[in-house]
């Protein structure tokens, strides 16, 4: 048994040396990694974040000369305001705060490169014995929201005008926060409803807390979800580095759809705070990979919202200017949030070899 074991591991050990035997720079070209921040919005780097983590481990962003360090903002405003003032190269992204922002007379200076979530994250849930069964029923309601900068906000909006409530006037929404807190706001009455989105309710059900999912809109099929932002100027100047970046990342999410597992495993290693606490083993992973695949689904292409991976939807960008009650002239062309131009470079790697390599997995 242990013989296989270790033949198992060393399979595993020598497609990785292959892998990156085949991409490493020749002898004598090494080079220094290059150090760049990378902001994610969802308060922690939870282990829904692992097709971007999994390349620490796995060697995508070394094979780039890069060395990303990932770090957490309470919701995506807050990442993008940190890019947009140069205290980070990269965060991710969603439309809606971008918009906004556009809609204010303010482009903040980015630009969306890179979209890995095709379908929105964000929905409405209520207690399982709530008499509140459809959206319209929101109307009067406390509406908890992780904070009000993160995209989840302003997507209650929109689904909450689509059906005729005004948010402005007739719900109250209050930030509160994620896991438990969230959790135990819905359970003791502190709200009617939660906004926020999969991989966060994932956690709070790992918690013990019940949920019951009201259906989306239909006016958000069209919507998409959380992608990569850098400013114009330094995709301008460092568009390679941009490229290695996106590339990792790719790969990341070939590796995380073929084996969640492994990815589960390897985040981990990674960021052990991730790990659940108190226990067995296969429970945690179970509650890990619980929340990776809360998201991990809406990776997978699509031949028309996402053709190949990475690639913003120009009708979703559009239709979340109505969504969000915003004056199109005071938005202007949405073509100028984001850019496709990166996405075939971003996909140039053999998919099958990480397939391959996600596949013989072990820990």
């Amino acid at each position: 048994m242990g013989g296989v074991r270790s033949t198992v591991r060393w399979g595993f050990l020598g497609l990785v040396m292959v892998f990156l035997c085949a991409t490493a720079a020749p002898a004598g070209a090494a080079q220094a990694l290059r150090k760049v921040r990378f902001v994610v919005g969802a308060g922690t780097v939870t282990p829904m974040l692992s097709n971007l983590t999994v390349g620490q481990e796995l060697g995508f962003y070394r094979e780039e000369g890069l060395d990303p360090d990932f770090s957490a903002a309470a919701g995506t405003g807050g990442g993008l305001g940190l890019v947009a003032t140069g205290a980070a190269e990269f965060a991710v992204s969603t439309a809606p705060p971008l918009l906004m922002a556009g809609a204010k007379g303010s482009e903040m200076g980015l630009v969306t490169v890179y979209t890995w979530t095709k379908d929105i994250h964000w929905q409405f849930v209520v207690k399982p014995d709530s008499p509140i069964g459809d959206l319209r029923e929101l109307r009067g309601k406390k509406i908890g929201v992780q904070s009000f900068g993160d995209s989840a906000y302003p997507g209650a909006k929109a689904m909450l005008r689509e059906v005729g409530v005004d948010p402005e006037k007739e719900v109250a929404f209050i930030s509160v926060g994620l896991g438990a807190t969230a959790g135990s706001a819905l359970q003791s009455g502190q709200v009617d409803a939660l906004s926020i989105w999969d991989g966060a309710y994932a956690a709070i059900e790992n918690l013990g807390f019940k949920m019951k999912y009201l259906p989306l809109t239909p006016g958000v099929k069209e919507l998409f979800g959380a992608g990569v932002a850098v400013r114009r100027d330094a995709l301008a100047q460092n568009r390679a580095m941009v490229v290695g970046l996106l590339r990792a990342v790719t790969k990341g999410t070939v590796f995380v759809i073929e084996n969640p597992e492994a990815a589960a495993r390897i985040h981990w290693k990674l960021y052990p705070e991730s790990k659940p606490k108190g226990k067995a083993e296969a429970e945690a992973l179970r509650e890990t990979v619980h929340i990776i695949t809360s998201r991990s689904g809406k990776f997978v292409l699509d031949p028309v919202k996402m053709p190949k991976y990475g690639m913003n939807y120009p009708k979703g960008w559009e239709t979340f200017v109505k969504a969000l009650d915003l004056d199109p002239a005071k938005v202007g062309d949405v073509r100028r949030f984001y850019t496709n131009e990166l996405i075939d470079e971003a996909n140039q790697f053999d998919h099958e070899k990480i397939r391959a390599l996600a596949r013989a997995y072990k820990p």
